[in-house]
């Protein structure tokens, strides 16, 4: 299995200072959990597609599980899944469908993952092949009793040939999107100004307590209610994976988070962040976060 790309510059663009005590953050997934995890990628998604069985891809999911797109809004839960992919099985009859290089990359209960797929339908009615090739984005979460499922995913075409590659200039870009300046002044003053521009018209916000925001409507009505009785004293990733294409990239991070919210008295989280980004006439914005909280 190919591995991710490991940024350790992006680590030292994204670090606030280091607390001198701080609690332990979540352990980096193993190589035999991130072959586990290809493993089980490779023997249940493409029978599951091909077959355009509901019923055996449903399983692979989380109950609440997200299906985004570029130029609508989130499909959230198990059936509104599967009414998708019953619409499209009626729009066409699909011929074949192949993975390519398989990425993943985790920390604690949350990962994520990054396939490449080659796929061929004909259109309802049509004597025609069409062929398809594209990248799909996946956010992973397991629980104590419940093995790997898929939370949220991406299907990202860009026709037959390959997507443009995942620059420097792009990893840097990124850096400076979730991690730089404009994240650290809403936080510290508790303004709000800023992150419009930081997030895609159609970004899903996954909250440490499951509530889903779809759309950056309900994201922003989060942060403006939720800024002014928050209070930044720091926030330390400490490692970054990042894997993707030129056109939409994911990465994950564990982190450490200090603050006060609604009292003086200081708390201290631990957890792992998930973010997808997309770009956007040659801007990156956040099409998904994520974060989960250890307990």
């Amino acid at each position: 299995m190919r591995r991710s790309l490991l940024c350790p510059a992006l680590v030292l663009l994204l670090a606030l200072p280091v607390l001198s005590t701080v609690r332990a953050q979540p352990a980096q997934l193993t190589d035999a959990e991130t072959d586990a995890i290809d493993a089980w990628l490779k023997e249940t998604i493409p029978a599951g597609t091909l077959a355009e069985d509901a019923g055996a891809l449903l399983p692979l999911y989380t109950d609440d599980a997200l299906e985004l797109f570029a130029d609508r809004p989130a499909l959230s839960g198990k059936a509104a899944l599967a009414e998708f992919w019953v619409s499209l099985k009626a729009a066409h009859a699909l011929t074949g469908f192949s993975l390519g290089a398989i990425h993943v990359a985790g920390f604690g209960s949350l990962a994520a993952a990054s396939y490449q797929y080659i796929a061929e339908w004909r259109e309802s009615g049509a004597a025609t092949i069409t062929q398809e090739a594209g990248t799909v984005f996946l956010l992973l979460r397991k629980q104590a009793d419940i093995p790997w499922r898929i939370a949220a995913e991406h299907r990202v075409p860009h026709g037959p040939g390959l997507a443009p590659p995942l620059t420097s200039n792009d990893m840097m870009d990124m850096a400076g999107l979730v991690g730089g300046q404009p994240w650290k002044l809403s936080m510290l003053y508790g303004g709000v100004d800023p992150i419009p521009d930081l997030y895609h018209e159609q970004a899903v916000e996954i909250l440490p307590d499951g509530t889903q925001l779809i759309g950056k409507a309900a994201v922003m009505e989060h942060w403006e209610a939720f800024y002014p009785d928050y209070g930044l004293v720091s926030i330390t990733p400490s490692g970054l994976n990042m894997f993707g294409t030129g056109e939409t990239t994911i990465f994950v991070r564990p982190f450490t988070h200090t603050y006060t919210y609604r009292s003086a008295e200081q708390q201290t989280d631990t957890g792992v962040w998930v973010s997808l980004c997309r770009k956007v006439e040659d801007t990156w914005v956040i099409a998904l976060n994520c974060r989960v909280i250890d307990d």
